[in-house]
Parts: C-alpha cells; structure tokens; sequence
C-alpha cells in the first residue's frame, strides 16, 4: 500500500515547451487532490484487470497527528503562547506592549479569550513599588528622629531635602553606567535612606551647637561646614572603599550586587558632596537675613523643648556615668566585647547559609516528570490530579503545559520536556505563604510528591531564576566504572535522601530508563526467503505507527499521507509481528526481547554518572550538605565508586569566598584611608580592631529572628562596619581635637564624646529607622531585605555601644601607654644631650 502512494503521488518534472520566441514550463500534476485522494488508483486487479482505488483497500480520513503538547487553562483546553524579549530589553516596557496588544487583539476578536498567566514584569513592578513606599517611610521616619533631636525646622528640612537631591543625582549617575532600576539598584537606594543623612547631620549638629555658642548663623554654617569636612570625607570614603570592590568581584556576587554597591556608592558620594556645599547654604540663609544675629526660637512649644531637653539631659548623663565606668574598668570592657564576640561566634556557626533568601513571586512552578515511557495522556491525567489540589486549595489560572517543549522555548533554555514531562504555573491564593501551598500541594498529591512532582517558588522573573529552586537545589553525583553500579548506589542514596530533614522534591536529575521492546532482524532468514532487511524494517514500521507515505499538497500547505493500521492494531506487537513480507510473517524473521535502555547517559571524566536532586526546604544549604553527609556515612560502597554533593552548596561557598576577598581589600584600603587622616598608625589599628564588633549585633539579631547568612545579610553586617568606622571617625576627630589643645587623655575624651554624642546618636537612630519597613517584608520581593534590614538594625546598636565606649576606651588604653613610654624615653633622651 505505501509503495502504491508513493508511486502514486511521484513529483514529477514537466520540462519546457518553446514556441516562438517564448519558453514555456510544464507542470505535471502528478499530486492528488483532496477531494479526489480516495479515488486515486493504486493499481489493478489480477483477473478483471479493472481499477483498484484507495477507498477500496483503506479509510481516508483527515485527522489529526498525535499530539505532541497539550496545554490547559484552569483543566480546559487551550493555545499557550509564549513571548520573550530580546537581549537588552527592558522587560517592563516589552510587557506593557504586550499588555496593549493584548487589549487590541480583545477589541478586534470580543468572542476570543485571552489571559495573561505570567508576566515578569508584575513582580518587577510590584517589588519596585514596595521598596519606593518603604524608601519614603523610611525618609518620613528619619524626618522625625531629625526633627525630634534638632528641635529645628529649617535644620530638618534642609537634612530632609539631602535624601531626595542625593537619590536624583544617584539615578543620573546609575544612568551614566548603564545601571537601570532594578530591585537590586532600588534596594540599594533603599539601604541608604538612612545613610544619606548621616553627613547632613553631623553638619547640621555642628552648626547648631556653633549657634548655641553665640556665633551668627552665616559664621556658623560655614565653620561646621568646614570642621568636619576632612572626617566626614573620611569616613565616607571608608563606607565607599567597603562597597567599592564589589563592583570588581566576579560570579553570582558580581551579577547580584554590582548594581546594589553602585547605588550605595554613588549616593552617598552625592550626599557628602550635598552636605557640605549645599547644607550649609540651607541653614545660613540670605546675608543681611538675621544671619549673624541671635538663635532664633525653636520649632517646638516651651513643654516640648524643655521635655526634649530634660531626656537629653538625662541621656548625656548616662553617657558620661558609663563612660566614666569603661575608663576606671578597661579591664571589664574589653572581657564584656570578647565574651560578645565569642557568643557571636558561636551563633554564627549555628546560621543556616544559604547564597540569597527565598523569595515569594506569587506563582508556584510546578515540574511534574513520570517515568520515561509514559503516554502522554497518562501525563495529562496526573497533571490534572495537580491542578485539582490546586485548585481545591484555592488557586485560580492554572496553566498547564505537557509535553515537549517548542523550538522557541528550547533556544530560551526551557527543559526539552517529552511525552512524561509537565510543567504547570500556579498562581499562590491570596492571604497564603507560597511555602505553606506548596506544603499543601505535596500533601494532597503524596504519590506524585515523592520523585515525580518538583515545586519552585521563585523563578518566574529573572532575579527569581537565582533566588528560586536553582538557588536551593542540592546535587549529588554518583561516579562508578558502570552505570549499572551508579544506579544502584544512586537509587539507594535517593531513599535516605528522601529522610533528610529540610529536603524535599528528591528525585532523579537526569532522565532514567525505558522500556525497550528490541526487535532483532534475523539476517540469515531473510536472505534464505529472498528478502531484504529494507522489506522486513519497513514493515515493521507500517504496522507500529504507520509509514509517511506522501504528501498531500493544498496551495501553500503540505499534509502528510499516513499508512497505518485501522484502530489500535497499528500499537499492537501481535499484529505487527503477524504481517506478512511477501507472504512470509514478520514473526518469522525477527526476535523479540524486553530490555531496559538509558534515555540519556552522563559522564563525568569518562565515567558514568547519576545525578540525584533535592531543594532545601529550610536550614540552610551548608546544615543540607552536613545532614547529606551524615545520611550517606553508613553507606556500603563498591570499588571505584565515589560520590560529591555539588549545585548550590558550591556556588554559596565561591560567593562566600568572593566577599571574603573583598573584605580583605576593603580592610587594606580602609586602614591606608584611616592612616592618612590621623597621620598615625595606631589610631586606625585601634579603629580596625574595635570597629568590626559592630556586626556582633547583626549576627545575634539575625539568629533570634531565624534568618539565613546569606549574601544579603552579609551586605548589611558589611554596611555596619561602614557605619561604625565613619562615626569612629568623627568621634576620634573631635578627642584628637581637643588633645591638641592641651587637654588629658580623660578630659579629651569625656568632651570629645559629649560634643558628638547628639550627632551619632541621629545618625544610629536614623539609620535604624531608614530600614525599618523593610524588617516587615511586606509585598512582593519583601523578604529578600528582611536578613539585610536585620543586619542593619542589630550592628547599628553595637556599633553605637563599640563607638561610645570600647573605642575611647581602647584608646584612653593605647594613648597612656605611649605617654608612659614617651615618659620613660625622656630622662634618657636628656641624660644623653647632658653628657
């Protein structure tokens, strides 16, 4: 029957006809026609000679092929189209023209449904959003801490008007490298709200307290200005040469924070710059405008001020007793922050690590793989088993997607997928964790959940492709001489694996075995009945599927021409075995024989190897690679067999190990910065060695609130250290001062540290209050600042203990110790120029 199709329906090339001076071509229409294809002739009968058609050996239809997809929205069917943008796009602005698309194709076809299941620009948007009203609360906040301590209108708005100027200036400059707004730039700005207004206030402070002495206000805006620029630039050039070489690092730590150093560096640059040219001009005002005349009355009512200065008369107090108490006891003070820091020590040991926190995008994707050989109607079915749970739980837009992926989607790095594979997005219901649905999910489908079904709760944007499953997932590799071996071992594994605390979605990574039926063509057989091997396989696969035959061609579309057997004998081995080669059945000439065939084999140094998968749930990634560890020890191993756990554990280690770099480097540049303002060395080890207790408070606030050391919460802990080392710097400024001018060590001290007290202690409480809607993690993309808004507010309160009291302390320490030496060189110094 096929050769007759085939010959059939042969092309055939007409030639050209000349006539005169013109050419002409030929057309053979050798093809059938649609309407005509059940009368084509095959061929005739032996004794009439008559015409043998098409219909009368076969049924023509027109039907469809099998499918090789399915897609469904909510259980129902549906076309899934998937749009990407090109490299350098910027995703908002393709999906908005989407969006407007969309609404035309609505107008034009009102009876056609479209629905949008997935848009990365939406948790874009909406992560920009929150972090937009979190940077403005967290201004208003800084705003009333401001005005709260100043007492001063015109003081806090000029300090107000800094944050919005030093965040426009930030964005020109983003803009001139090439930076867009993104969460990670966003959150950067977001992290210096409270930061850009530490220059301002210590301007601010000064000049106030230069007014409260009787200077004029122009005299006195211009000398605050001009006391504290060379340790205000200091000290923010240590905060920028921490963020600086970030930018230089390389790997994930360069792809996430790049962009969030940038912001940071640039805006605080801007702020300085702001506080000590325009700051000044704010708070002096017009010449002749009562600049040079008396304090002007305050903001607040006689009550108020005098309730605002008996508390700061109170907290001066305690300041001055405490302070009194580390200078008599610096014995105690400095066993009190190595008792800290060990305990610090201690929590950090026990953090969970992990390379970012999770991150809740609203959309659970679901990846649904059965055994290699399963129908994809059996697939549909258990994928429908999901979206029913789903749905029962309530979530609404369900997309389900089974089958092999398009062309389009394997250029975009999307799973090849098959007949046994299934993706599927689920929309999160409202007023439920993600974490909590997929605990839902699983439990509702325990059979599916136990190898077969993979959830991911992140993933969606492209930030969420490192901060979803990717970045939790766990990969152990089994090397072995055979693959049979590592497929033991590795099946093994999977069982204990599936026992470990904090795992989940433990399964396979690679594609396994299939059933094979082998059909073996028995060479000899065939020769001896006068066949060949071409007749035997060809008939084989006419009665296993059926053969392409032809085409059908209609103008500018080709259908193929099938031949199969009727029904579902074309999937039946007894059938097919039963045909017959020239009357010889195929049974006779093959044997048959069920194996099991790898779908797809990896080697590793030319030695097969089975990857198992897990996610982290919860703990960590370094406490998942030590339970791994622990479960697999007992293990039994044949020869030559190894195993190594790899996938996030590694690349959290490699970003640890990048910002351990970086440390190191901003530690080296810091110091020769310290060096230079103090023209000293001991002054900045004493900075160096105090300083970095500041992150003992983002360590312990980290650990009783359960978040992860992550890169994020790192960043924070590292914008502590920042902070503690620019108010060390301003405060050892002024004790340097006042030595200068003949005072003792205490005396320098007691009212070095009186003169800052005010303006640290903004500075702390505004940068506690800048990040604090960001503790909260509401909204979308919330929860990637929360470890980040921890570190902040824990190392804020020991940077201002280290800054009020161990650092005079160690440096009353360090100071009497070169008197005494001075003290002891001297009488040599003088018996030798006597001699």
């Amino acid at each position: 029957m096929v050769t007759a199709v085939k010959a059939a329906n042969a092309a055939a090339p007409g030639g050209t006809i000349r006539r005169g001076q013109f050419r002409f071509s030929v057309r053979a229409l050798t093809e059938p026609e649609r309407g005509r294809v059940r009368r084509h002739p095959v061929g005739t009968t032996g004794a009439t000679g008559s015409l043998v058609r098409l219909r009368d050996l076969a049924t023509v239809t027109l039907a469809s092929a099998d499918p090789r997809t399915l897609t469904r929205l909510d259980g129902k069917p549906g076309i899934g189209l998937v749009v990407y943008k090109d490299a350098g796009s910027n995703t908002v602005a393709v999906t908005q023209g989407m969006e407007e698309a969309l609404a035309g194709l609505r107008t034009e076809f009102p009876d056609l449904k479209l629905t949008v299941i997935a848009a990365q620009a939406r948790f874009v948007n909406d992560a920009l959003s929150n972090l937009l009203q979190e940077i403005m609360l967290g201004g208003v906040l800084c705003l009333l801490v401001i005005l709260l301590f100043l007492d001063d209108w015109r003081s806090a708005l000029a300090i107000g008007l800094i944050v919005p100027l030093s965040v426009l200036v930030s964005l020109t400059l983003l803009q001139l490298m090439g930076v867009t707004i993104n969460v990670l730039s966003l959150g950067g700005l977001a992290l210096g709200v409270g930061l850009l207004v530490d220059q301002a206030i210590v301007v601010a402070e000064t000049t106030g307290r230069l007014r409260e002495e009787g200077m004029g206000r122009f005299a006195a805006a211009l000398e605050g200005a001009t006391s504290v620029a060379g340790p205000l630039t200091a000290g923010m050039l240590t905060t920028v040469l921490v963020f600086g070489p970030i930018v230089f690092v390389r790997g994930l730590a360069a792809a996430l924070f790049r962009d969030l150093a940038l912001s940071v560096v640039t805006s605080l640059m801007a702020s300085l710059v702001l506080a000590l040219t325009l700051m000044p001009v704010m708070l002096a005002g017009r010449r002749g405008d009562g600049a040079d005349g008396t304090l002007p009355a305050r903001g607040a009512s006689g009550a108020v001020r005098a309730w605002l200065a008996q508390i700061g008369a109170r907290l001066v107090h305690w300041y001055e007793a405490g302070m009194d108490w580390s200078l008599t006891r610096p014995r105690t003070v400095f066993a009190s922050a190595l008792a800290m820091t060990l305990m610090a020590a201690w929590m950090f040991a026990r953090l969970p690590r992990e390379i970012l926190p999770q991150v809740d995008e609203g959309t659970a994707i679901a990846t649904l793989r059965l055994p290699e050989g399963t129908a994809i109607e059996e697939t549909a079915r258990q994928a429908a088993r999901v979206e029913a749970a789903a749905q029962a739980l309530g979530s609404a837009g369900t997309y389900a997607r089974i089958g092999s992926a398009t062309d389009e989607e394997l250029v975009a790095g999307a799973d090849a997928g098959g007949a046994s594979y299934a993706q599927l997005l689920l929309p999160v219901p409202d007023g439920m964790a993600a974490r909590a649905f997929a605990d839902s999910l699983r439990a509702r489908v325990p059979d599916l959940a136990a190898g077969a079904l993979a959830l991911d709760l992140a993933g969606q944007s492209e930030f969420g492709s490192l901060i979803g499953r990717e970045g939790r997932l766990m990969r152990l590799e089994v090397s072995a001489p055979d693959r049979a071996t590592a497929a033991r071992f590795a099946a093994d594994a999977r069982a204990r694996l599936a026992k470990v605390e904090g795992l989940t979605d433990v399964r396979d990574a690679y594609a396994g075995t299939q059933p094979v039926i082998e059909l073996a063509l028995e060479r000899e057989r065939i020769t001896l009945r006068g066949l060949t091997t071409d007749e035997v396989a060809s008939t084989i696969a006419g009665g296993l599927g059926g053969v392409e035959a032809s085409e059908l061609r209609e103008t500018d579309r080709r259908t193929p021409i099938r031949v199969r057997y009727a029904g579902n004998a074309n999937e039946d081995l007894a059938t097919a075995l039963a045909a017959t080669v020239r009357g010889v059945p195929v049974g006779q000439l093959v044997s048959v024989k069920e194996v099991q065939d790898p779908v797809e084999v990896v080697r590793v140094n030319q030695r097969p190897v089975q990857v198992v998968e897990a996610a982290v749930e919860r703990g960590g990634t370094a406490r998942a690679v030590e339970r791994i560890e622990a479960a697999l020890a007992g293990v039994a191993m044949p020869a030559g067999l190894t195993w190594s756990i790899g996938g996030a554990d590694l690349e959290q280690r490699r970003t640890l190990g990048e910002m351990g770099v970086v440390a190191l480097l901003s530690v080296a540049l810091v110091f020769l910065v310290l060096a230079g303002e103090f023209a000293s060395f001991t002054t900045p080890l004493i900075v160096m060695l105090t300083v970095p207790l500041a992150a003992v408070g983002g360590i312990a606030v980290l650990w009783l609130t359960g978040q992860s050391l992550n890169a994020v919460s790192l960043i924070g802990m590292v914008v502590m250290i920042g902070l503690a080392d620019n108010d060390a710097v301003v405060k050892l400024d002024a004790i340097r001062r006042f030595r200068e001018e003949g005072c003792s060590i205490r005396d320098a001290i007691m009212r070095g540290g009186r003169q800052r007290l005010r303006a640290i202690a903004m500075t702390s409480l505004t940068t506690i209050v800048g990040v604090l809607p960001l503790v909260f993690g509401i909204g979308s993309g919330g929860e990637l600042y929360q470890p980040l808004a921890a570190g902040v507010i824990g190392g804020s309160i020991t940077a201002t203990l280290v800054t009020f009291f161990l650092l005079p302390t160690a440096y009353a320490v360090v100071e009497a110790w070169q008197e005494r030496r001075a003290a002891m060189k001297a009488p040599v110094a003088a018996a030798a120029v006597a001699e």
